[in-house]
């Protein structure tokens, strides 16, 4: 099924956008290669629903004030730093006949055998490759099939993922996809702990030693102070001495 979009042209710019989007409204914008860009807004629920299902790697026909559909990527999404909803996006009008450049998730399928019967630790190394292909060609993800990874130490790496014949991969080959990690020993967690505890007192040690010693410093100048007489006025002195004579 082919993802379609309603937007209009958006005259309003700047800090104006801020009443847009409190109308429910997702300012936009439309670009290509050679051609001038074109300020846009739209619906932001009809957004979510299409990007949930497209990604930032699928098809989508863009219709602009009811005039013919455009082939369109989602570019760049950007969010509220607070409350992670869409604020701007930006779209990509691309050429059908030539290869574009984007990057597709990875998906994880399936169960390792070497975490069920070595207590295994699966790390993740990627999330997303960069991939080249033809528009129509971009795939929405790639599978990745965990259930290979059998011993300790296993790998899949980029040159073991499997797409299409029109796809090429550019991440590099030898970056790892996904690997088994041997758990951690006894011995080694207790080393851990260990380094924990052994960097940390010092520090403690060196705070309360310093406390004492201020407390020492600041209990030997109200002493200097309380045992010290005031300084009196050279001409008070010599007056009380001219009394005795």
């Amino acid at each position: 099924m082919e993802l379609a979009i309603q937007a209009t042209k958006r005259s309003a710019l700047g800090k104006q956008n801020n009443k847009l989007r409190k109308q429910g409204i997702l300012p936009a914008v439309l670009y290509g290669k050679g051609k001038a860009s074109t300020a846009l807004e739209l619906n932001l629920l009809d957004f979510n629903k299409a990007y949930k299902e497209a990604g930032e790697n699928t098809l989508i026909d863009l219709t602009v004030d009811g005039g013919k559909p455009t082939k369109v990527l989602i570019q760049d999404v950007s969010k509220h730093y607070m409350k992670d909803l869409p604020i701007h996006v930006d779209f990509y009008e691309v050429d059908l006949t030539k290869k574009v450049r984007s990057k597709v998730p990875v998906h994880f399928i399936g169960t390792s055998p070497a975490v069920r019967e070595f207590a295994g630790i699966l790390l993740h190394g990627m999330e997303e490759v960069e991939v080249e292909a033809l528009p129509e060609d971009l795939p929405k993800n790639i599978q990745v099939d965990l259930s290979v990874l059998k011993q300790l130490n296993d790998a899949i790496r980029v040159s073991d993922l499997v797409v299409g014949e029109n796809i090429t991969i550019l991440s590099h080959p030898e970056d790892a996809v996904a690997i088994i990690k041997p758990p951690r020993t006894m011995e080694e967690i207790e080393a851990l702990d260990e380094e924990i505890v052994d960097e940390g007192l010092p520090a403690k040690e060196e705070a309360e030693e310093g406390e004492e010693a201020g407390a020492e410093a600041e209990e030997g100048e109200k002493g200097g102070e309380e045992g010290a007489e005031p300084d009196k006025p050279a001409d008070a002195a010599e007056g009380k001495d001219d009394k005795k004579g």
